[in-house]
C-alpha cells in the first residue's frame, strides 16, 4: 500500500514531517522521534489500515496511547506511529453491572472525569496524561489498587487489531488466550482500541501528601512499611524521598488515598501515617476520586526521586 493508497481509504488524521503539527506529534514526554509518519485513526478499520501501511513498506511500527512510555516505544525514528489520541470515548454500556467501554486512545484524567458523571472509578494511574493503553497493557497500578487491585483485574474485554489486521475480541469467554496475554503483556499481541471494564461504585476519597524531615529516614521507611502490612485495603500509599527541589529541602513524603467517606474511619487508617516522624506538612483532605489524578511533573522537568508503593 502507498501512501497516496492510505490517504485515499484512512478517515482519520495523516501527519508527515513537511506538514503543520508535526513537531507536536513526533516526540513524546521523554524521547525525541523523527517518524515518517504520524498518523491518527479515528476508527477500528483505520488502525488496521495503518497496520498494513507498516507492513507492506516495512517500516518499524509504534503505537501510542498516552505516550508515556519510558522505554520510548510510543515513538520512533523513520517508522509509523499509530497515535491513538483520536480514539478517546469513554461511555458506559451497563449501568446495572458497571461495566464502561473506553477507546484506546483516552488518558486517565478525561476517564476519571467522565466515569465520575455516572458515580464510577477505576483504579488507575496517578497521572492525568497518561493513557488507558500502555498503563492497562502493563498490569496498571492506581490509588485504588489495594481494594479493587491492578487496572487489569477490572478488564473483562478488548477489541485488538492484530499484526495481520484482523480484529478480535478478547475476553474470558472469546479468545482467552490472547486475553491472558493482554494483561501485563504490553503492546505485544496487537493494538487495543477499545477496553471493557467493571467500574466500581465511587463516592468521595480522603487523599493528599503528609511530607516528613529526613531526620530518621530508616525507620520511617520501615514504619511505613511495617503498618502497611496490616492497614485497611482501603488505603493505598506511596512513599517517595526527595532531593532538594524547586527551593524545598529534601523530605520524604507519603501520598495517600483513601477510600470511603466516613472521616473518623479515615483519620483512624491516616493515624499510623502521622506518627511516622516529624510531619512537616499535612494537607491530606476530602475530594471526589478524580480530584485526586493529576499531572505528576512540571512540563519538561526533570529530577531524581525514590519511589515504594503500597
Amino acid at each position: 500500500m502507498s501512501i497516496g493508497n492510505l490517504k485515499s481509504k484512512f478517515s482519520g488524521t495523516i501527519i508527515m514531517p513537511e506538514d503543520p503539527g508535526y513537531q507536536q506529534v513526533q516526540n513524546t514526554p521523554f524521547f525525541k522521534g523523527a517518524p515518517a509518519a504520524v498518523l491518527q485513526p479515528k476508527t477500528t478499520d483505520d488502525v488496521a489500515l495503518a497496520i498494513k501501511y507498516s507492513r507492506d513498506n516495512s517500516l518499524k511500527l509504534s503505537i501510542r496511547s498516552g505516550g508515556h512510555n519510558g522505554a520510548g516505544f510510543s515513538t520512533n525514528k523513520g517508522g509509523v506511529v499509530v497515535d491513538l489520541s483520536l480514539m478517546k470515548d469513554v461511555q458506559v454500556i451497563d449501568q446495572a453491572k458497571h461495566i464502561v467501554r473506553i477507546q484506546g486512545g483516552a488518558i486517565w484524567g478525561d476517564i476519571a472525569t467522565e466515569l465520575h458523571k455516572s458515580g464510577l472509578g477505576l483504579s488507575s494511574g496517578d497521572t492525568v496524561s497518561v493513557g488507558v493503553g500502555g498503563l492497562t497493557l502493563g498490569a496498571g497500578v492506581g490509588w485504588m489498587v489495594r481494594k479493587y487491585g491492578l487496572a487489569i483485574d477490572s478488564l473483562v474485554a478488548a477489541e485488538v487489531v492484530t499484526a495481520d489486521g484482523n480484529v478480535m475480541r478478547a475476553s474470558d469467554s472469546e479468545n482467552p488466550d490472547l486475553f491472558w496475554a493482554l494483561r501485563g503483556g504490553g503492546g505485544n499481541f496487537g493494538v487495543v482500541t477499545a477496553f471493557e471494564f467493571t467500574a466500581h461504585p465511587m463516592g468521595k476519597v480522603f487523599s493528599g501528601k503528609i511530607v516528613y524531615g529526613l531526620d530518621a529516614l530508616p525507620q520511617l521507611i520501615t514504619g511505613w512499611r511495617d503498618y502497611m502490612r496490616t492497614a485497611p485495603e482501603e488505603l493505598t500509599t506511596m512513599l517517595l524521598t526527595m532531593p532538594s527541589f524547586m527551593g524545598m529541602p529534601p523530605s520524604a513524603i507519603v501520598m495517600c488515598c483513601f477510600v470511603g467517606d466516613d472521616k473518623t474511619i479515615a483519620d483512624a487508617a491516616l493515624k499510623p501515617l502521622r506518627n511516622l516522624g516529624k510531619v512537616i506538612s499535612d494537607d491530606v483532605k476530602q475530594m471526589e476520586y478524580f480530584e485526586v489524578i493529576e499531572e505528576a511533573h512540571p512540563p519538561g522537568g526533570s529530577y531524581r526521586q525514590e519511589c515504594f508503593c503500597v
